[in-house]
């Protein structure tokens, strides 16, 4: 890394994350505040539909504008409306109100990693990005595990606390972002390329965004059913319920650190076949336990290898795409990628008026099975790929 972008990177680092941090403590906050004042997994399956719906009705104007202008003041705007976000739950506390927070929030927590997503081929040009990544892995990690344990706390003693807490973490957040001329110049892409170039680099990769979008899609019923899981089906309290969003967040922060030691190893399609075969079997498992310290260890190890496959996949992008158009391809990936958990999320959460919750897991676990060992065939030619070639079909 270049000596002059190691604060740039440090502070906007932290930055992403606070704001990562504040969404975790309202995600998990208002989940179980639903389903206790509801008792409705329907109503649940709302959250991640209103978070995940919002993102992917600004991502592709979001693309072009990360391409055109400047990054760091974007990022430091995000943390500021999302503060003035946040202040608006002192006022109104209405269902449909708080899914309307969940939405905005969720727009500008992820317009703030992306915004730093795209300024990572600057600011660590020199180091391995593998290992970077590792280290974005692990900074997701912690912060997830520390906006559960405040949004867990918070539900148990310090409701009237919380409101203020992702305040000033939001402020602080605006503070690591400020925006300085000298850094944006240093970083300023001049694109010439427009999105039919995109598109030709999207026609080279659909497979695996196919293969994301499935996958990302059959994940949102851990966000869907985790709650019920522990409410409805075993009978425990909150804290439960904390611990497994907890441990799934401390298992992918365990993996980013041991993805720094072992990035060649995970870095193949062997790997992430292998990968995606456990969450199959974890799926399986979680859908076959009647104890909550089971369901715990499965969250851990889910959150453990989803850290691990995130790490060369989202290296591998970054590799291979153009800083040109950066922004916009990323715009197109987030969607494929996110596109179905919207859906899903509705899907898992009506499926749950005529199925068990059991029996639903199951079929998610069969099909990840299933579709492991494909997996890996494909992944041998995506990892074949390198900047070379994508731009020579950009031509």
């Amino acid at each position: 890394m270049r000596k002059k972008f190691n604060v740039t990177f440090i502070r906007f680092y932290l930055a992403r994350n606070l704001l990562r941090l504040t969404f975790m403590i309202f995600y998990v906050y208002y989940m179980w505040i639903i389903m206790v004042k509801y008792d409705s997994v329907f109503y649940v399956s709302m959250m991640p539909l209103s978070a995940l719906l919002g993102y992917l009705i600004i991502i592709i104007p979001e693309g072009y504008i990360l391409d055109k202008f400047r990054r760091d003041l974007i990022m430091f705007l995000s943390s500021i409306f999302i503060a003035i976000n946040y202040f608006l739950l002192f006022f109104v506390k209405l269902l449909y109100f708080i899914y309307l927070i969940a939405t905005i929030s969720s727009i500008l927590s992820n317009i703030s990693s992306d915004v730093f997503m795209t300024l990572i081929k600057d600011i660590v040009e020199e180091f391995n990005i593998n290992k970077s990544m590792s280290f974005i892995e692990a900074g997701r990690g912690l912060s997830e595990i520390i906006g559960i344990l405040i949004g867990g706390i918070s539900i148990l003693i310090l409701s009237k606390y919380f409101i203020p807490i992702m305040i000033i973490l939001s402020l602080i957040s605006a503070i690591f972002s400020y925006p300085n001329k000298k850094i944006n110049k240093a970083v300023k892409i001049k694109s010439k390329y427009n999105y039919n170039n995109v598109i030709r680099i999207i026609r080279i990769i659909i497979g695996f965004l196919i293969l994301g979008m499935l996958i990302n899609g059959l994940f949102v019923s851990l966000d869907v059913y985790a709650s019920a899981i522990f409410y409805q089906y075993l009978h425990t309290k909150s804290f439960y319920y904390t611990l497994f969003l907890l441990d799934f967040s401390l298992g992918g922060f365990i993996g980013g650190l041991t993805g720094i030691k072992i990035n060649k190893l995970i870095d193949s399609s062997y790997f992430i076949s292998i990968s995606i075969g456990i969450f199959g079997l974890s799926f399986l498992f979680l859908a076959l336990s009647k104890y909550s310290y089971i369901d715990l260890i499965l969250s851990g190890i889910i959150g453990l290898f989803s850290s691990l496959v995130n790490i060369p996949l989202n290296s591998r992008l970054l590799k291979i795409i153009p800083n040109e158009v950066l922004g916009r391809v990323n715009s197109i990936i987030v969607i494929f990628l996110t596109s179905s958990s919207p859906i899903m999320a509705v899907l898992f959460g009506s499926l749950s008026y005529f199925y068990s919750i059991p029996k639903i897991l199951t079929a998610v676990s069969l099909f990840l099975i299933a579709i492991s060992l494909p997996t890996y065939y494909y992944l041998r030619k995506i990892f074949s790929i390198d900047e070379n070639l994508i731009r020579e079909k950009m031509k």
